[in-house]
């Protein structure tokens, strides 16, 4: 047990050896305190600077809420009731997260670079405007006319814009899952372009999301459309054969010759009968129509003028300092410790 206690570390020791190491790296330090200044100081300054020349962001936010139901649930009791279904939703592929990720799609995006703004009384395509704003040296030379055919050169230039919108301009959050309401930003260097593009990306996913969950049920209703058309000649065709053959004098005697007439008269009742059920099917294939197109609501909008968002050269200058200070200080102690091991290995 003797040997023991002698083998352990004693931590009085411990401690005054680790108060003397820091004694000897404070004291390293203090002899090299002008140079530490002047690295700090340069570091500072140079954060201050690039701050001052660096462009100013503008954020242009929106807010909507979507309403998948449109009000028709009611709508949809009242049909049960009668063993009738309006059926069930065909945009399931777009609902909850899925929907915020359609606004990063590269679908949407490159059809919104592809649309025409006007900025500033100048009409040109939004990818134009925004190479302008945030590449202006790296693509000066390049240009989008619409219904162009792209070639490599363009296509590789898209795909830098759109890398660019989703990972550094664009903003999708929803605080509260369980909430409809959604908001949108858009970050850059011109607020004009900020406010109209979010605008457009919004109008965008509305419309792609719209066609697709009303797709189903608007072929539907073009069906119903051509039938109840179709049946309406027929039935139409029928009522007047049916009178021109009463208009006749047909000898009463003779009744075969009231058989077309007869003919015409029951095909004018089954045309009827159908053209009463196509109008109902066609009556509920609206109805799952309205139930299938969502209500997307725009809460608040972009108002021009949007903030300016720029770091002060004061912020630049006290955060760069402390970076370069935590940075000198890695580096002073990693020469510390080498020419520490160095002069022991001398001796």
């Amino acid at each position: 047990m003797k040997d023991e206690k002698e083998i352990l570390p004693d931590p009085q020791t411990q401690m005054t050896g680790m108060f003397e190491w820091l004694i000897m790296f404070f004291t390293y330090l203090w002899k090299r305190k002008i140079a530490i200044i002047c690295l700090v100081l340069a570091g500072g300054i140079a954060g201050a600077l690039f701050n001052y020349y660096r462009d100013a962001k503008y954020t242009a936010k929106l807010t909507f809420a979507l309403d998948e139901e449109s009000g028709m649930n009611g709508y949809a009791t009242i049909a049960e009731q009668f063993g009738l279904s309006l059926g069930g939703s065909a945009g399931g592929a777009f609902k909850g997260e899925n929907l915020l990720e359609l606004f990063k799609s590269r679908y949407i995006v490159e059809k919104t670079l592809m649309d025409q703004a006007e900025l500033n009384n100048y009409k040109d395509l939004y990818i134009n405007l925004l190479i302008n704003n945030e590449f202006p040296k790296r693509f000066e030379n390049a240009t989008f006319v619409p219904g162009q055919t792209r070639d490599l050169y363009h296509d590789s230039i898209v795909n830098v814009v759109y890398e660019y919108i989703t990972n550094d301009m664009l903003n999708i959050s929803r605080l509260d899952k369980r909430l409809i309401f959604v908001d949108v930003s858009i970050r850059s260097k011109n607020a004009a372009f900020s406010k109209m593009f979010v605008e457009k990306l919004l109008d965008n996913v509305i419309l792609f999301y719209t066609d697709t969950k009303t797709r189903k049920a608007k072929k539907n209703v073009d069906v119903m459309v051509r039938e109840l058309d179709s049946v309406k000649a027929l039935m139409t065709g029928a009522i007047y054969q049916s009178a021109r053959g009463n208009d006749l004098n047909v000898n009463p005697l003779r009744q075969i010759l009231r058989a077309p007439i007869q003919r015409s008269t029951a095909d004018a009742q089954v045309y009827v009968i159908a053209y009463g059920e196509i109008m109902k099917n066609l009556e509920l294939a609206k109805l799952n129509l309205l139930k299938e197109t969502p209500l997307v609501q725009v809460i608040d909008r972009p108002v021009l003028p949007l903030k300016k968002e720029k770091k002060g050269r004061l912020m630049g200058l006290i955060v760069w300092g402390f970076v370069t200070f935590i940075l000198v200080l890695c580096i002073y102690y990693v020469k510390f410790l080498f020419e520490r091991r160095k002069k022991v290995a001398i001796a």
